[in-house]
C-alpha cells in the first residue's frame, strides 16, 4: 500500500494499477462489479466517491476518506476483487501493483484531478468524447438527479452542463497546445 500524506480536504486521488500493466477489467461484467463494489465499501467505510474511470488495465478514484479509513478501504476493495478476479479467471497471485496516491488540498486540485479522471478514455483514444465511455463518473455528472457528493464538486466548476462540458474540452486543447512547447514528464504532473 502506497504511503500519503493526510489530505487537508480529505480528498485523495487513487491509481490501482495491474500487475504488470496487465488488464483485471477485461470486460464489461470485471467493471460493473468493480464499480459496484467500490460504492458498497465507500458506503460501508461512510466515505465519498467523487470520480471515477475503470480502464482495462488501471482504475482512477477520487475520493473523500478520513485519512485513518484509507488504508483499510483500499486492503478491503484490492482484496474482494482479487477474489472474484481469480475463482472467475482460475488465476493466483498478485493482480494489482501499489497504489499511487495523490493528495488533494485544494478546490483547484480536486476539480483538476476529476477532469485528468474523466479525461483517460479520451487520452487513450478509447472513445471520442468522455461521455461516449461508460466506466466514468462523467455521465453521472450530467445526470438530471445528481448525487449531492458529485454535485458539490461540479458546483466547483459550475453547475450548468454546459459549463461542464466546456471546462473538460477547453483543458484538453490546452493540453494539445502545451504538449508541442515542452515534452511531458508525466500525466499526473500536467494536472496539479
Amino acid at each position: 500500500m502506497d504511503r500519503c500524506k493526510r489530505s487537508l480536504t480529505d480528498y485523495y486521488h487513487v491509481i490501482i494499477k495491474g500487475n504488470n500493466s496487465e488488464y483485471i477489467y477485461k470486460d464489461d461484467e470485471d467493471k460493473k462489479y468493480f464499480i459496484k463494489l467500490l460504492f458498497l465499501i465507500a458506503y460501508q467505510e461512510k466515505s465519498n466517491i467523487s470520480a471515477w474511470c475503470v480502464m482495462d488495465n488501471h482504475v482512477h478514484i477520487l475520493i473523500k476518506i478520513d485519512f485513518d479509513k484509507f488504508t483499510r478501504f483500499f486492503k478491503r476493495l484490492n482484496l474482494k476483487y482479487s477474489k472474484y478476479y481469480h475463482k472467475k479467471y482460475e488465476v493466483n497471485g498478485y493482480i494489482y501493483k501499489r497504489l499511487k496516491t495523490i493528495t488533494i488540498d485544494s478546490e483547484e486540485q480536486l476539480i483538476c484531478n476529476m477532469r485528468y479522471i474523466h479525461q483517460n478514455p479520451v487520452k487513450a483514444n478509447m472513445v471520442e468524447e468522455e461521455r461516449d465511455y461508460n466506466w466514468s463518473s462523467y455521465n453521472s455528472y450530467l445526470a438530471k438527479d445528481i448525487h449531492p457528493y458529485l454535485k458539490y464538486v461540479k458546483n466547483i466548476v459550475g453547475s450548468d452542463n454546459e459549463v461542464f462540458i466546456d471546462f473538460h474540452k477547453i483543458y484538453w486543447f490546452m493540453f494539445i497546445l502545451s504538449s508541442f512547447k515542452e515534452p511531458r514528464t508525466g500525466a499526473i504532473q500536467t494536472v496539479i
